[in-house]
């Protein structure tokens, strides 16, 4: 049997921010700068102040489309 390494000192198993795993030129940072260019002010609008469970962020959803695209992701399933 194979027994994991006990660290008592160990904190975390990753890092803090997830963007320490990224690296500096990843096509992320781009395709945030272009998203968030765009300007979803009416949309928003009509989901600010609606009933029910808050709504994702427009420009998250934007992000993940376009991320999944870029990287050959076409279904959610």
């Amino acid at each position: 049997m194979v027994l994991r390494e006990d660290k008592i000192g160990q904190s975390f198993l990753v890092p803090l921010e997830l963007t320490e795993l990224i690296p500096k030129n990843h096509i992320c940072y781009f395709i945030e700068d272009m998203v968030n260019e765009l300007d979803f002010r009416k949309l928003e609008k009509k989901y600010r102040y609606s009933a029910g469970k808050p709504a994702y962020s427009r420009r998250m959803l934007m992000r993940i489309i376009i991320m999944a695209s870029v990287d050959g992701v076409f279904s959610s399933r």
